[in-house]
């Protein structure tokens, strides 16, 4: 951190400049729509932002923008990020969209991720699986091409848990079909034995 500049490790805002549509004439108010609590969101440093350098631009997993991190908080986090930062960013809510509201979205920033901090995600999303943030198989990536700052998370394999679920399946799949054998192989027997009884 800058001297003389303190940031909180866990940060709630909102997204701005969410009624704008995007540069291919999508509309940010339809992507958020489509938004879900406890939703992965990825930030962009934008320094070659000709209305803001510190601009942050925010990102869905399909790479559509749905909107900006506002002026006050991107000119603390800017420079932080420039110098490799990683930063979370999960979707907390998304408000509106009734009585011809426009959509928000609120978001939860967490400053250098821990694996702890999955507790947020774990309790956002109780019924999937969720990639631990900054283990061994899956890492925070900052990626810099032109000055510009990505963060993504990199998700090189299927969390443990997921495994151990699909190799019950498994065994409960194939279970049911050596049942289904030894059923059809009793059948045959009696009705081999019966057509012997019949013929003899």
């Amino acid at each position: 951190m800058q001297e003389g500049i303190t940031i909180e490790r866990v940060i709630n805002t909102k997204i701005v400049g969410v009624t704008r549509k995007n540069e291919d004439g999508t509309s940010r108010q339809e992507l958020i729509a489509e938004c879900y609590e406890g939703e992965e969101l990825f930030l962009e440093r934008e320094p070659d932002n000709e209305h803001d350098p510190n601009a942050i631009s925010v990102w869905n997993e399909y790479g559509e923008q749905l909107g900006y991190i506002n002026k006050d908080l991107a000119s603390r986090l800017a420079p932080q990020m420039d110098k490799g930062m990683r930063v979370a960013c999960f979707v907390t809510a998304v408000t509106g969209g009734y009585d011809d509201k426009s959509y928000g979205c609120n978001i939860k920033l967490i400053l250098d991720p821990e694996e702890k901090d999955n507790t947020f995600i774990n309790e956002s999303k109780p019924n999937s699986f969720v990639y631990p943030i900054n283990n061994k198989e899956t890492a925070m990536d900052v990626t810099n091409t032109n000055q510009d700052t990505r963060i993504h998370v990199v998700k090189d394999s299927i969390p443990q848990q997921q495994q151990n679920t699909g190799i019950t399946k498994k065994t409960k799949e194939k279970t049911k079909f050596s049942c289904l054998g030894c059923g059809c192989l009793v059948f045959i027997i009696i009705v081999i034995i019966a057509i012997i009884n019949i013929i003899f």
